[in-house]
């Protein structure tokens, strides 16, 4: 499969899961165990992505760069979407403790998914557009393969 693609797609499914956490965060008192459950599942979504992508950079980095070009602005937004995330698991854990956790868990939701979404749309918009004009085929199936194998 193209390399790509295949993180394209992985934007696709996981945009599902986070309209699913938007739909839990409008009814966080009823959707707390859902909520921890569905973190945990976007957890493993975006750790496959983050690798796959791992497998993309190095190639790109080597020849756009590195240093402010964009392959270091989108790895900087996955530093951004670990503290994010992160903050969201926290915060689901404290949602036994009443409405003021439940406004938490809110807030950080929804910075969460804003993010990430903003990561995308920046993937999308910049950095895919530019492996696909700088890589050669035996390049793609390179990162491809390197892909396959974390499966």
């Amino acid at each position: 499969m193209d390399p790509i693609q295949r993180l394209r797609d992985d934007h696709i499914r996981i945009e599902e899961s986070l309209k699913r956490l938007e739909a839990l965060l409008r009814t966080v008192e009823e959707a707390e165990p859902q909520i921890s459950s569905l973190l945990k599942e976007l957890r493993g979504e975006i750790d496959g992505h983050t690798y796959r992508e791992d497998c993309l950079f190095p190639m790109l980095a080597s020849r756009v760069g590195i240093t402010g070009g964009p392959v270091q602005a989108v790895e900087h937004d996955h530093d951004q979407v670990e503290e994010n995330l992160s903050a969201a698991e926290a915060a689901a854990r404290t949602l036994a403790r009443g409405r003021a956790a439940e406004d938490g868990v809110v807030a950080v939701g929804h910075t969460f998914v804003d993010e990430l979404r903003a990561h995308f749309a920046r993937e999308e918009a910049h950095l895919f557009p530019l492996a696909d004009k700088l890589l050669n085929m035996s390049e793609l199936r390179a990162v491809a393969q390197q892909m396959e194998e974390e499966q």
